[in-house]
């Protein structure tokens, strides 16, 4: 007997309600996510567990009949389990979220409801940002080179922004706090260099494990730097030497 078989009641949620703020929103959908699946009645709410489709006539009367109770059955089933993920979803959330439960039965629509309103719309921006700088293509000449420089310092700059924009100004008390608030958008400057790194070209490679087997910290600024020096002694010689290159 699986857990959603035995569900009689709802199942109350037994974390933090989503604030309505939606300042925890990532952290609670998760959490979420994972207790409704856990006790079975995720699929009801992700909309993955679809109503018993309507059964094909048959041409024996009675077989018709036994199979349209079983059917009816299993479409009751359904029905009652999809009214306890709605009632498990309305103890996640507060009362003023009642409204996107308010008239429907249906959990799915109440969750992408909550999605739509909630879910940062800064999220959306980091993760398309990451996308970029991690499917970054490799470079292959000077002019490759520097638009991978641009596309770099752009990301960095805009992501800077993100960074900011998102960081929560901690509410003004008497008591002097010494917490720093978190702030999940920020990239460290190493990852900015080890794409960079990865994304020149081969000949970069002595530079590339001198930097990593190094002991100091990496600073983008100052890679990006080297990166253009290395380049132009690199050109400036095939410029120079054409056969040894050549041949």
């Amino acid at each position: 007997m699986s857990s959603s078989d035995s569900l009689q009641k709802t199942e109350k949620y037994p974390h933090k309600k989503l604030t309505l703020d939606g300042s925890n929103y990532s952290q609670w959908a998760t959490g979420f996510k994972m207790w409704a699946g856990g006790i079975g009645l995720w699929s009801y709410i992700s909309g993955d567990e679809k109503e018993p489709s309507p059964l094909a006539q048959l041409t024996d009367p009675d077989q018709n009949i036994i199979r349209k109770e079983k059917h009816d059955e299993r479409v009751k089933l359904y029905k009652q389990r999809r009214l306890l993920a709605l009632s498990a979803l309305s103890t996640a959330i507060d009362a003023q979220d009642f409204v996107y439960l308010r008239d429907i039965d249906d959990p799915h629509i109440a969750w992408t409801a909550l999605e739509k309103k909630y879910l940062p719309q800064k999220a959306i921006q980091f993760n398309q940002y990451l996308d970029h700088l991690f499917t970054l293509p490799k470079a292959h000449n000077s002019s490759s080179i520097a638009e991978t420089l641009q596309t770099l310092i752009i990301l960095k700059s805009d992501l800077a922004a993100l960074s900011v924009a998102s960081t929560p100004v901690p509410p003004a008390t008497s008591t002097t706090s010494t917490t720093t608030p978190k702030d999940e958008y920020k990239i460290p400057d190493a990852i900015f260099v080890h794409t960079l790194l990865r994304a020149l070209p081969d000949y970069y490679n002595p530079l590339h494990q001198t930097l990593v087997n190094s002991d100091t910290s990496l600073d983008f600024n100052d890679i990006v730097l080297t990166s253009v020096s290395v380049g132009l002694r690199y050109f400036r010689f095939v410029h120079m030497n054409p056969k040894s290159f050549f041949h």
